[in-house]
């Protein structure tokens, strides 16, 4: 049995926000009491108390925790995910091409294709799964829980997937469970690294983390994580210069890791 928590992030578009994400983080049902056991650990050890929110925004930390303890917890929580085996599905559409889609709408695709890549990577394993989602815009995620449970995904592209492997769907938020904090800060620092980060080590490093985290897979030092963890949409883009967007932000991920 694995669980998937969702969120998404890039909401709105700015001159160095071009793309809106989704994610999903997978956690084994085996590992998640040891998931949660390293989390309490790391917010007790960086001074989070009960009730604090553990979350990439560093300006959401609490007041008694200091910056510098805050960037340390975030590290080691990406640091606890890679040790307990989650993976991460990363799902990106160009804000461009989605500007007249309702945002509830542009949330709702990309929760469909994280999802439905689950229920992909619970047949590669021969598991069950259950999904975990962060609120929808206006309250309306109960609606789309039991739509998806009922009917499964009925896709853009106009592609139906049973979501067969899936037994349970709900709705979560953060401090919730210290597995929402993890599912933030993965989003968070993939979030970082895509758009035009201030510090392009710190990027480099995150990325190297992110790519321990990304279900892929893996031929020696090559990575493909196309239609797994990386789902780029929509899968023919018309547009040359809205194409030009999805291969330059393909070139900056690879440069990222490319000292590695």
């Amino acid at each position: 049995m694995y669980l998937l928590l969702t969120d998404e992030t890039n909401l709105q578009a700015g001159t160095k926000v071009e793309f809106f994400s989704y994610g999903g983080l997978i956690v084994s049902a085996a590992k998640v009491a040891e998931l949660h056991t390293r989390i309490a650990e790391i917010r007790k050890v960086h001074g989070y108390l009960p009730g604090d929110k553990l979350k990439f925004d560093t300006n959401a930390r609490p007041k008694q925790v200091t910056v510098e303890a805050a960037t340390t917890a975030k590290r080691d929580v990406i640091g606890a995910c890679i040790a307990c085996d989650c993976k991460f599905i990363a799902y990106v559409i160009l804000h461009a091409i989605v500007r007249n889609t309702p945002l509830e709408t542009t949330i709702q695709w990309g929760a469909d294709h994280v999802i439905g890549k689950f229920n992909f990577f619970l047949h590669r394993q021969d598991a069950m799964g259950i999904v975990a989602m962060d609120r929808l815009p206006d309250g309306v995620e109960f609606d789309y829980l039991s739509n998806k449970f009922s009917g499964g995904l009925k896709l853009q592209e106009g592609e139906s997937v049973d979501l067969d492997r899936i037994t349970l769907f709900s709705s979560t938020c953060i401090n919730a469970s210290h597995l929402s904090s993890a599912m933030d800060i993965v989003l968070g620092s993939w979030r970082y690294c895509i758009n035009s980060p201030m510090n392009t080590d710190a990027a480099k490093a995150m990325m190297v983390e992110l790519t321990k985290l990304i279900w892929c897979e893996r031929e020696g030092d090559k990575l493909f994580a196309f239609e797994k963890g990386l789902v780029f949409r929509p899968k023919e883009v018309q547009v040359a210069g809205f194409q030009a967007k999805y291969s330059a932000l393909l070139n900056h991920i690879n440069a990222l890791i490319a000292h590695v």
